[in-house]
């Protein structure tokens, strides 16, 4: 009956246990360590529930598998729950190939999975690859955002200022009107341009 329960629980991802509950298996998920460089791989592990599902599936594929009635196969699953309820504290049952039973302090049956070596599920190596002209999403304290915003966000700051040589233009033009204004209302200033210097007529 224990490899029938383990073969039928990794093809259906779960397994019911009448009078005691069900087997599921919870699928993990894999982590990504970006200082290291690497993604380790999603681990499953098998947890036993107090939910009951119907089990005349299960039931079935028992009487196929031992070429015998639904009748008998039922009875022998029913058996083999009678065993499980009847682990007294201290004792485990193993079920061959994905883990233990047993029971705690306080009465309850719980399962123990059996560990699964870390060689068949190496991790792989991840480097992390950016696209500066796309656009990715990201996490900024509690707020999701995209890395375009935020980098519009930090160079609003940074702007380049604009050149402003024009004004530098028009301030010298202005300067050079005052000089010129200046010098030709200056009573000596025509004295470049022809002799400037007062004289007395004769007669």
């Amino acid at each position: 009956m224990q490899q029938l329960i383990t073969s039928y629980l990794f093809k259906n991802k779960n397994c019911p246990l009448p009078e005691v509950g069900t087997l599921h298996i919870i699928e993990g998920n894999a982590v990504s360590a970006f200082g290291e460089i690497k993604i380790t791989a999603p681990v499953a592990e098998i947890q036993l529930s107090t939910n009951e599902i119907p089990a005349s599936h299960f039931i079935k594929y028992i009487a196929a598998k031992k070429n015998i009635t639904i009748d008998d196969a039922a009875q022998r699953l029913g058996q083999y729950c009678q065993k499980l309820n009847q682990i007294q504290e201290g004792t485990e049952l193993p079920l061959t190939g994905a883990g233990t039973f047993y029971v705690t302090n306080d009465g309850s049956l719980q399962f123990k999975p059996t560990p699964v070596a870390g060689v068949f599920f190496p991790a792989v190596a991840a480097e992390r690859i950016i696209h500066p002209n796309d656009s990715h999403a990201m996490l900024v304290g509690d707020t999701h955002t995209t890395n375009t915003v935020m980098s519009d966000f930090y160079n609003e700051g940074e702007a380049k200022p604009r050149s402003r040589w024009w004004l530098w233009a028009i301030a010298l033009a202005v300067l050079a009107a005052m000089l010129l204004v200046i010098y030709f209302n200056d009573k000596n200033s025509n004295a470049s341009f022809g002799n400037a210097q007062s004289y007395t007529s004769a007669t």
